[in-house]
């Protein structure tokens, strides 16, 4: 029977080694491979694997203080000595870096805040017109993978954004411009928090991989109701609408399906191109927005159209 730490998280102390070893080792890894890149690996992931490793194996190791069974000393003790390597290397010669860290940060970090942006937005729009779709287990699924996707990268930026909040990151990178960013992203994540009831099992295999689950997503299981839209600031929405239409087709007038939608919107289309119509709502912005006009003024109109 393995024996429990008695924390929050109930981690057996084989699973603590078994985690701390592979937390440590990608630490001391992604380092050695910033400094010496034989394989390419690009460096904005070696970063994020420096700083979310870090913050796990600097988690791992004070846990491994309380009250380590004798038989486990020797790996501790181990996997203490790789760590302070990786610290040295990070400390020593890492960090001499800075300038292209920031820069990781100042670009490639903000474009990863980005796409979680528009993965939040596709996943309330997906949400919103799932009517679109005549196959709602297909609906599911796209739920499920954008649910999934956001919720995966967001779990590794945040744990890389708190790092970089610490000694010695905090002296030595500017980092104030992504924080923001991601903070307001944060904000749009717990009033959308409702959406992830499609992936609601993706929380606890989270929470439970976690040394310190102090994070908030990781103590709550999402419900439908759990969904404050009205608070979300209308200048962030219309920024997160750019980032999401930026995906799609410029220009309504340019697309080749725009007749169709117009069929489509006034009941006239032939019925065997309906669905391919609906799901062509769901990936063209331009032709979606003349959709919902066309919906809108007929409807003012006390007509008839289509519904979505």
């Amino acid at each position: 029977m393995l024996m429990k730490i008695e924390t929050d998280s109930d981690l057996s102390y084989e699973d603590l080694f078994e985690q701390a070893t592979e937390d440590i080792s990608t630490y001391l890894w992604a380092i050695q491979e910033w400094l010496d890149p034989e394989d390419g690996y690009a460096q904005d992931y070696l970063l994020m694997l420096i700083l979310s490793n870090r913050k796990r194996s600097r988690v791992a190791t004070e846990r491994m203080t309380q009250d380590v069974p004798s038989e486990y000393q020797p790996y501790r003790t181990k996997l203490v000595s790789l760590k302070d390597r990786a610290e040295d290397l990070l400390t020593e010669e890492l960090l001499l870096h800075n300038k292209r860290i920031e820069t990781i940060v100042s670009d490639e970090f903000l474009q990863r805040v980005k796409v979680l942006e528009s993965d939040l937005l596709k996943l309330r729009h997906i949400t919103h017109d799932g009517i679109l779709f005549d196959n709602t287990e297909w609906v599911e699924d796209d739920l499920r993978e954008y649910a999934k996707r956001f919720l995966m990268n967001f779990h590794d930026m945040a744990l890389a954004n708190g790092e970089l909040e610490e000694k010695p990151f905090q002296s030595v990178i500017k980092a104030e411009e992504f924080r923001e960013k991601f903070a307001g992203t944060e904000q749009l994540f717990r009033k959308y928090f409702g959406y992830f009831h499609v992936v609601q099992d993706l929380f606890p295999s989270l929470r439970d991989r976690e040394y310190d689950p102090d994070l908030w997503w990781l103590n709550h299981i999402p419900g439908p109701d759990d969904v404050e839209e009205d608070e979300v600031s209308e200048a962030f929405m219309d920024e997160l609408v750019k980032a999401f239409h930026a995906e799609k087709h410029p220009a309504t007038e340019d697309c080749p399906q725009a007749d169709n939608v117009i069929a489509y919107a006034f009941n006239e289309l032939d019925p065997e191109l309906n669905r391919d119509t609906r799901e062509h709502l769901l990936t063209c912005g331009g032709c979606f927005d003349l959709f919902m006009d066309l919906r809108a003024a007929e409807a003012d109109a006390g007509g008839e159209v289509s519904e979505v």
